[in-house]
């Protein structure tokens, strides 16, 4: 593993380790800034196809759980970005109710109970 010259953030060389990562990476310590990082750090993308897969998996009802495991995220990632989803979309969704017709009953259709055991 090649360590970097300078930091991105602060364009320091001043750094020492500080420890490791739960997958073994050695983490970073800046003098100067105080910044922690982990070289050659990959961030991961997830692509457009993925996302939506996920929409699909969401539509059809599937668990957030059951969705992590079929496509391969975290949950965390997969509830920001169902937050994401839901403020994009508009505060009105122009939904009106559907009113339903009124028929009233008259008096001689509505029938009373007779207790026929009463002999």
């Amino acid at each position: 593993m090649v360590i970097q010259d300078v930091l991105p953030r602060c364009k320091s060389a001043k750094y020492k380790n500080n420890g490791r990562l739960h997958n073994g990476k050695q983490k970073h310590h800046c003098k100067d800034c105080g910044r922690q990082f982990v070289d050659g750090f990959e961030p991961y993308l997830v692509s457009d196809e993925t996302r939506g897969l996920i929409e699909r998996l969401w539509l059809e009802r599937l668990s957030l759980r059951g969705i992590c495991q079929a496509v391969g995220v975290g949950l965390q990632w997969l509830l920001g970005l169902i937050v994401n989803c839901f403020e994009a979309l508009p505060d009105h969704l122009n939904v009106e109710p559907i009113p339903l017709p009124v028929s009233p009953l008259p008096d001689a259709s509505v029938q009373t109970r007779v207790d026929r055991s009463a002999g």
